[in-house]
């Protein structure tokens, strides 16, 4: 992949506004206004990867107070594109997929935050990255389910790919590439699994001719009034970030 993302890597959460009815205490500071300075070294890593983990990107008071709105407030709130990937105990593992299978998106400059609202020990199922497995097609063509879980992970494991994965403290934040080959494993613990996604693409991104069922869903949902060959620049699709703006 030869994009990289920008230096200041954009965090994104409902705004307390959007939710008057709730009372929770605001934070110490503004955060999702505050840039996170990546060094050389983290670019190149997601570059050479297709992911990054960084640590203490948000502070656990934070998440505290945005995870109130969106427990509270979710049915009357809705983001581009952002999802709160609720696991509930026993859930069951996620299987090995790919994000951009579902997206009728025309370039690779994409990426996805990863931001658990509380902690995500081993037992509740952290995510499992395949690193360098975005500069390679093991399975781009096929859906979330028993097919990728199989066909992908053979094809981990005669390619070589390191399977990096790990506990997340809260705070701690993933980004990964929207080729990045990915899963989880169940939920074995007696708490949920709470985490909220956000998906950045470049400001320039044409959508696509949708390919699946998938992707002409997607287009629908997340891109609406856009057409295939145009920017995706539709009313769900702010710009949140520009460099010198």
């Amino acid at each position: 992949m030869k994009e990289a993302p920008p230096p200041a890597v954009p965090t994104s959460g409902p705004s307390p506004a959007a939710a008057p009815a709730c009372k929770a205490a605001a934070p110490p500071a503004d955060p999702l206004h505050d840039p996170t300075p990546l060094t050389a070294q983290q670019i190149e890593s997601y570059q050479r990867n297709g992911f990054i983990k960084l640590k203490g990107v948000l502070s656990p008071e934070t998440l505290k107070h945005y995870a109130q709105f969106i427990k509270e407030e979710v049915e009357g709130v809705r983001l581009y594109h952002d999802q709160a990937l609720f696991k509930s105990p026993g859930g069951g593992h996620t299987p090995w997929h790919c994000d951009q299978y579902y997206w009728p998106l025309g370039s690779s400059k994409t990426v996805t935050a990863w931001v658990p609202l509380v902690a995500v020990p081993e037992d509740r199922g952290p995510l499992q990255f395949a690193a360098g497995s975005q500069k390679h097609d093991l399975g781009r063509s096929v859906g979330i389910g028993r097919e990728s879980d199989k066909h992908v992970g053979a094809a981990v494991e005669a390619g070589g790919f390191e399977v990096v994965g790990g506990p997340f403290e809260l705070g701690d934040v993933s980004f990964h590439s929207g080729w990045t080959f990915h899963r989880a494993d169940e939920n074995t613990s007696s708490s949920w699994r709470n985490v909220m996604t956000m998906i950045y693409m470049d400001r320039d991104m044409v959508m696509t001719e949708p390919k699946n069922d998938n992707q002409r869903r997607d287009s629908r949902d997340w891109l609406p009034g856009v057409r295939p060959g145009e920017v995706c620049a539709g009313p769900n699709n702010p710009v949140i970030w520009q460099r010198g703006g």
